[in-house]
């Protein structure tokens, strides 16, 4: 066997590969006298037919057959021989098998990038810090209220966060649009149920009271032929409903597991899970933070390969949170292009910290790490040992704790700064 390689570009690969004709035959001739063993043919017995009627009959079939084992074991072996890694499937191009030739073909694929981290101290990394004040305390509070309020006749006429229950029928150029029309459906104002457009056009309205409202769609609406367009909605008010909001007593109290139903302790529970929410959210964004400043600073070339799979598993991942099998409903693969360069590059680069700086796993992080997973479930030391006796769930755990490890040597040698956010801005920026 004959093999040369060619380097068109910094990580693909063209090898040729030439095995020998007399291999080929050889391995033909023997696989026709297996055949010729077991073959029934008319007119012979089992085992007895002549060897040049099973070559006419199986001749073809049987090359075709050695032709691909051959390039399949050829390729593996050629491989090996060139000591070269291939990050995806190759392209196979025969170029040579006729009867009687060599079999020449040339399989073309990327090769594992070789990783080499160029600046692992001194990152600029901006990291936030937040706390939760008196005044976010009385906002939480008062928007559990809310998510538990009930709905009475109001008897002004609507404004924002009031609901309105109304008839539309929405129309472009004169004509009725599909899902354009509906009746009795209940908006509350400002809650971003239906077009700004729509819904500001809401305030104002009396029960009975009808009203055209013109409503420009998004340029990038999701039915083209609306998109960009503006239509007329003619409404009809129905009903008008106020937020009646339940009072901060001891039966709204115990709804949040708050048994002995104080003000106190409540307000004390919720701020808990805030800071605590606060806390993973920053942790988040300072993760996310120093990750990116790592890969912004040591970036290199990914093989297509790599990123297009990443590319379509973040896409199928997008599909199950939306409930959508459809792939075609998905958004475009570009959405996803650089997001999955920056997951596949830092899995190299997270690998080669973890060897340069020989970082190996801590098992009391491991047993911190599966305790604040399984603490949230009722019967947490029977899911932890569900974890535990799994070694596929116990393997991704140790991954997660490697990687939190090298985020914080990142942090650790990185020209950090610090910027103070208020509450809101920290969970939702």
């Amino acid at each position: 066997m004959q093999v040369s390689v060619e380097s068109t570009s910094t990580l693909e690969r063209k090898m040729t590969v030439q095995v020998p004709a007399d291999k080929v035959s050889s391995e033909v001739e023997k696989r026709l006298k297996g055949v010729s063993k077991t073959a029934r043919i008319d007119g012979f017995r089992k085992g007895k037919v002549p060897f040049n009627v099973i070559r006419k009959r199986f001749g073809g079939q049987v090359r075709r057959e050695v032709l691909g084992d051959l390039i399949e074991s050829s390729y593996r072996d050629a491989l090996v021989e060139e000591k070269l890694n291939p990050a995806g499937q190759p392209s196979i191009e025969p170029s040579s098998m006729e009867q009687g030739k060599d079999l020449e073909y040339t399989a073309t694929f990327e090769v594992f990038p070789e990783v080499s981290i160029k600046q692992l101290e001194g990152l600029k990394l901006e990291t936030t810090t937040s706390s939760v004040a008196d005044g976010d305390l009385d906002t939480m509070v008062e928007t559990l209220r809310k998510q538990r309020a009930g709905w009475v006749d109001g008897t002004a006429a609507a404004a924002r966060d009031d609901r309105v229950t109304i008839d539309f029928i929405g129309t472009l150029d004169g004509e009725e649009f599909e899902g354009g029309k509906a009746d009795d459906y209940p908006v509350v104002i400002g809650a971003g149920q239906l077009l700004p457009d729509l819904e500001k056009g809401l305030e104002g309205l009396n029960v009975g009271d009808q009203k055209s409202i013109d409503v420009k769609f998004p340029e990038n609406y999701q039915a083209a032929e609306l998109a960009g367009k503006t239509a007329v909605f003619a409404v009809t008010a129905n009903k008008i409903e106020v937020q009646e909001l339940p009072e901060v007593d001891a039966e709204f109290i115990k709804e949040f597991g708050v048994e002995d139903g104080t003000v106190e302790k409540f307000r004390d529970s919720v701020r808990d899970n805030m800071e605590r929410e606060l806390k993973d959210r920053l942790s988040g964004a300072r993760r996310q933070a120093a990750l990116d400043a790592f890969w912004d600073a040591n970036a290199f070339e990914l093989p297509k390969a790599l990123v297009e799979q990443e590319t379509e598993a973040m896409r199928e991942d997008t599909g199950r949170r939306m409930g959508v099998t459809d792939t075609a409903q998905l958004p475009p693969a570009e959405m996803y292009t650089e997001q999955a360069k920056r997951h596949v590059g830092l899995r190299f680069l997270i690998n080669e910290v973890i060897t340069t700086q020989e970082l190996s796993v801590n098992p009391e992080q491991v047993d911190e790490k599966l305790a604040s997973i399984t603490g949230s479930y009722e019967q947490s030391d029977e899911v932890m040992k569900q974890y535990r006796s799994n070694p596929q769930v116990m393997q991704q755990l140790e991954a997660m704790v490697m990687e939190e490890q090298v985020v914080e040597l990142l942090i650790e040698k990185a020209d950090a700064t610090e910027k103070v956010l208020a509450f809101d801005e920290a969970m939702n920026g």
